[in-house]
């Protein structure tokens, strides 16, 4: 499918146990207080935006992404864009399951 997603001017990834609720960007399910989450921070076209994805998230993202390199797809093509793993998923007939 190889996907085409502009890469950031500028970003940042961490990971964080979190001391609140916060909602995954992906899936929508909420991350509980003392789950470990990613949070993406950048620039896109002159904006700042802040990402959020939950653990299971992140798996998927890193299974469609080992699908999309060994389907040809090079480097940031072979990564769903932030917002867009579950309609990605969808066009792969991979329905993760969301608790």
């Amino acid at each position: 499918m190889c996907f085409d997603g502009e890469p950031p001017e500028c970003a940042r990834q961490d990971i964080r146990t979190a001391r609140k609720q916060h909602k995954c960007t992906e899936c929508r399910c909420t991350i509980e207080p003392g789950e470990r989450y990613e949070v993406i921070s950048g620039k896109w076209d002159g904006e700042f935006l802040r990402y959020k994805t939950c653990r299971k998230c992140i798996s998927l993202r890193a299974c469609i992404t080992r699908i999309e390199l060994r389907h040809g797809c090079h480097d940031v093509e072979a990564v769903p864009p932030l917002g867009y793993l579950m309609e990605a998923a969808q066009e792969m007939d991979m329905y993760p399951t969301t608790a």
